[in-house]
């Protein structure tokens, strides 16, 4: 059902998303993100429980690369579509764009 590379993205995205946070001394997150290439939905990965799951479409095709970034109100995950830049709404999945970065889509 899933190839190899999206199972590789997937890893070294949360790879990146643990080291990132231990890194630079903030408390790490309990809950991580990722999007799947094939379905265009967010998902989230409980490191406490290990349960994964599907929050939701993200309205858009082309996701390339998220960020998760601490805020006053917890924490805020960015996202590229397609050269557009803009933000995952962590409880139901959806893209939001803030404006075009490199040329946009």
């Amino acid at each position: 059902m899933y190839n190899t590379s999206t199972y590789k993205r997937v890893l070294f995205s949360v790879f990146l998303f643990v080291t990132t946070f231990n890194l630079f001394g903030q408390n790490p997150i309990d809950t991580l993100y990722f999007v799947c290439d094939q379905s265009n939905t967010l998902w989230y990965f409980d490191r406490a429980t290990g349960n994964t799951g599907e929050i939701g479409a993200t309205g858009v095709n082309l996701i390339e690369a998220t960020a998760i970034i601490p805020s006053q109100n917890g924490y805020v995950m960015y996202a590229t579509d397609a050269g557009n830049f803009g933000t995952l709404n962590q409880n139901d999945g959806s893209f939001t764009s803030l404006g075009q970065v490199d040329g946009g889509g």
